[in-house]
């Protein structure tokens, strides 16, 4: 069963096989709308490290509708179980939004990545089952980082 892997420092999402080996790399952000967050969740600024149970691990969980400019992308969520905030989830979408276009675009506590991570990763799960998310090195000066990042503009991974 294949692994996720999102790092808050370099600002990427990994997929694992299930021998280990990697399978790809993308851009990804944590960036939580804090407003929202705050209204909603309270103290949400981040997801804490950690490893999450795949709760979509067959396929992405799809809305009607699904798009590039959509909320969740045009591959839709898949879902893992964070304490206390169901519905949280790795998506893509908003890829032309206005402000902070694609990965870097703010969510609702939700990691980001961009609709190639997602359809790569879904073609993946269809083969092998997703079974965890590992949330390494996302810590609130890392996210601070991010949103600098990704309000300039910057993007440093390649994709692979």
């Amino acid at each position: 069963m294949s692994t996720l892997i999102f790092d808050g420092v370099s600002h990427r999402i990994e997929i694992l096989s299930n021998q280990g080996l990697s399978l790809g790399k993308w851009t990804a952000f944590n960036n939580i709308d804090t407003g929202f967050a705050k209204l909603h969740f309270g103290s949400l600024t981040h997801l804490k490290n950690g490893i999450y149970s795949i709760e979509d691990r067959i396929h992405p969980f799809l809305h009607p509708g699904d798009s590039s400019n959509g909320p969740f992308g045009k591959y839709g969520i898949i879902h893992f179980t964070y304490p206390g905030h169901p519905g949280i989830g790795i998506h893509s979408g908003r890829a032309n939004a206005a402000n902070q276009p694609g990965a870097a675009h703010a969510t609702h506590g939700c990691i980001r990545t961009t609709d190639e991570a997602m359809g790569a990763i879904k073609a993946v799960m269809e083969n092998d089952h997703l079974t965890f998310l590992s949330i390494i090195g996302n810590d609130a000066a890392s996210v601070r980082v991010g949103n600098l990042k990704s309000a300039s503009g910057h993007q440093s991974i390649a994709h692979h």
